[in-house]
Parts: structure tokens; sequence; C-alpha cells
């Protein structure tokens, strides 16, 4: 398999910082070199435009996600598997604006739901807005600047292993369309998720925020919260997905190699990857 790798190392808007130091440690830590002995050809490309200091974070995160949903949608017409590597969540939006919302089931690995909106947001983190911005809740104004941008439908989307949910989150999700399948629910409820899928679906984005590990296996970075799945659960839960849809793009997110665990998230990361792939 052709596998085109792109890596985003920013944090928050702010390059190589925290988890924007998440990519380069995992290239570096042999993520190609690992793929190519699997028999896969790699490329690999960074996004990295020039910013002025003064510009806004919103403005950065439309600018990632422009060249990120370029890129993307040139890897699938060269029949390349697009495998982001990210500190922020909200380069999702830009994968599937290159895959195509409108086809797309999202599934979004992460212990946190990221759907709060600005007016819900106690701290203004944009990456806990990533739900609500990628199905048009939040930030729909400056989307449009995204050519090709759609939001995708709410019942596209499925949180898998979420459980830190602030409560004004909780009350807008319930409000939503959007399927949650908290820890316990990876077997039964992921299934059942998988065979009530609207028919205008025909892949899957794989959204692989690495905190949706419980911190006890691997832990990502500070914000991971306890009771999260292991290893083999999540590969479990990926080839499940696989099994009842083609997965056509991935990403690793939200990795903070500075907390210590870098070998285990490392190790984590080839073996949730390699799932993926064979699904």
């Amino acid at each position: 398999m052709h596998i085109h790798i792109v890596s985003l190392p920013f944090d928050s808007g702010v390059r190589n910082v925290r988890m924007g130091n998440g990519p380069r440690y995992l290239l570096d830590a042999g993520l190609p070199e690992h793929l190519q002995g699997q028999g896969h050809q790699v490329e690999i490309t960074e996004i990295n435009p020039a910013l002025d200091p003064l510009t806004p974070e919103p403005t950065i995160m439309l600018q990632l996600n422009r060249q990120l949903a370029t890129v993307v949608a040139d890897a699938l017409r060269n029949d390349a598997f697009p495998l982001v590597l990210a500190g922020s969540c909200y380069t999702a939006i830009g994968t599937v604006t290159g895959m195509g919302a409108d086809r797309t089931g999202v599934f979004w690995f992460d212990s946190h739901a990221d759907f709060n909106t600005p007016d819900t947001s106690g701290s203004g983190f944009l990456d806990g807005m990533a739900i609500t911005m990628l199905t048009g809740r939040s930030w729909r104004h400056l989307l449009t600047g995204l050519a090709g941008y759609q939001p995708v439908p709410e019942n596209h989307v499925c949180l898998v292993g979420v459980r830190d949910i602030d409560p004004a989150e909780r009350a807008l999700l319930d409000t939503s369309a959007v399927q949650v399948v908290g820890p316990d629910g990876l077997a039964g409820d992921l299934q059942r998720v998988l065979t009530s899928l609207p028919s205008t679906i025909d892949q899957a984005y794989l959204h692989l925020d690495l905190d949706v590990l419980d911190p006890g296996t691997a832990r990502a970075n500070a914000l991971t919260a306890p009771d999260g799945p292991d290893i083999t659960q999540t590969a479990a839960a990926i080839a499940m997905i696989g099994a009842a849809l083609p997965i056509r793009g991935m990403a690793l997110s939200a990795f903070d190699p500075g907390i210590g665990d870098g070998e285990r998230v490392s190790g984590a990361a080839w073996t949730l990857v390699e799932q993926a792939l064979r699904s």
C-alpha cells in the first residue's frame, strides 16, 4: 500500500510545542521504517506554513486545514492512504474535507467529546470544539474560507471511548444525532452503531486521539482521563469498523512526548495503525 504521512506539528496554533512535538517524535521513533518493513511505500509531507507571530489561532487553524485538505485529496486521487500526524484534533476538518464529508463516517476515538462551542467552553480551547466545527455547529462562518468544506451530518459521527464530558457539552450532545460509545460499549454498542449507519456512508475516517487509551496502558498527554480502553480493546474496535466500512484515512493526534510515555505510546500507535491498514 502507498501511505502518505502528513505531519502537522502544531498545538494551539504554536509550532513544535507540547502536543505539536508528537508528529516528529513518531517519525523519529521509526513509524516510516516500520511501515516500510511491512511492505508499504511511504511518502511524507510536513505542513508548516510561514506564519506571522500575531496570527490568531482560528486563522492558523484555517490555513492548516486548507493545506491539509489539498494534500489529502491529492493522496486519495493517487491511490494513497492519508495518515495524518497532528498535534491538534481540529485538523480532522481538513482531512474529512479532502475525503468528502457527505460520504464519510467519522469514528472519533478520544477520552474527550470535543463537542463544546465558544458559548459552552470554559477554556476557549479550539480542540475541544473539533466535532462542533466538523458538524457545522460552531465557527461555521470562518470555515466557509475552506474550499470544499461541508458540515458532516451528525448521524455520520460516532465518538468512541469517550468518558470526560463537560456538563454543557453533554447537554449539547443530548440534542444531537452524534452517537456516543463509552469504554464499556466497544463491542455491543459500537456494533449497534455500525449496523444502523446511513446508506450514504461508504468510507470511514478513523480519528485516533491517543489519549483514548487508558493512561495506565500508555499516557499520551496531560489531559487524558482514567478508565479508558487498552490497546487490545481499541484494536478490536478498529477491526470492527474496518469490517463494516473501508477505512480511507486516519489520524494520530494529541500525543505530547514530554510527559514520558513515548515508547509505550509509539508502540501502541504502531499496533493501531497496523490494524487500520489491515481492515
